[in-house]
């Protein structure tokens, strides 16, 4: 836990390219933890919010390495978004879901998918959904047939709701085109 302490107090302290210092520190940990659980979860998520496109491919490497060995857990990243602590980090869902797209098209798709579904559910419940927020289910709407193909159970209801309503948002026309899709 000690590594993704110094990777959270990167994120929340460090200014300029946090994301490639915390990353750094990301490396130091993701190849030695036995288990993610909680704190470095929360690092994951607040290094993969922070991370520019050239460090992608590198992150992706990291998570889906410790997921087939089954250090890092789809419901340990579920559980570092539900973590009060997360909102310390500023994790913006449509720049964490840059990386997550990028880690599912690279064969984690399993990993990420629950995240990602949860994040469009949270967003998905909003009054008001700012436009950048849009690209979560954007992704959710890209990946849901390989999600389906893999037979993997798909629930949106605040997405399904989001669909219902009336006013001409992009997030309720992505909405909608789910709906259509499940």
């Amino acid at each position: 836990a000690v590594p993704a302490l110094q990777a959270l107090q990167v994120l929340t302290g460090a200014t300029g390219n946090r994301g490639w210092q915390a990353l750094r520190v990301l490396q130091g940990f993701a190849g030695a933890a036995r288990s993610f659980g909680s704190v470095p979860s929360l690092a994951v998520v607040g290094v993969c919010a922070q991370l520019p496109p050239d460090a992608w491919d590198e992150a992706a490497v990291l998570l889906i390495d410790a997921w087939n060995d089954g250090r890092l857990l789809p419901s340990d990243l579920v559980a570092a978004w539900r973590n009060p602590w997360r909102a310390r980090l500023k994790t913006p869902p449509h720049r964490l879901v840059k990386t997550l797209n990028h880690v599912a098209d690279t064969g984690g798709l399993a990993l990420v998918w629950p995240l990602l579904t949860s994040i469009a559910e949270e967003i998905a419940d909003q009054d008001i959904i700012p436009a950048p927020e849009s690209t979560v289910l954007e992704a959710v709407l890209h990946h849901l047939p390989e999600a389906q193909a893999a037979g993997i159970t798909v629930d949106l209801p605040n997405t399904t709701a989001l669909a219902t309503r009336t006013v001409p948002l992009k997030a309720v026309k992505i909405a909608q085109l789910i709906v259509q899709a499940l």
